[in-house]
């Protein structure tokens, strides 16, 4: 099967794509969260929760 360029399309920010990939990222900082509280990580919790909340807002996908 061959494609043209004009078969495909430029995808919004807005769109539901880029929202499921900043959901699955804020649940994968989440659990580095946990992993930071039970010693496993030595990433800055502060700097893990500033990334979820700027994920969040950005792509308006909702967080604990």
């Amino acid at each position: 099967m061959e494609f043209e360029s004009s078969d495909f399309r430029i995808i919004e920010p807005d769109l539901t794509l880029f929202k499921l990939a900043a959901k699955a990222k804020c649940k994968e900082l989440e659990d580095s969260i946990e992993d930071s509280k039970e010693g496993i990580s030595q990433i800055s919790t502060l700097d893990l929760t500033n990334s979820i909340v700027k994920l969040s807002v950005t792509y308006q996908v909702l967080t604990p």
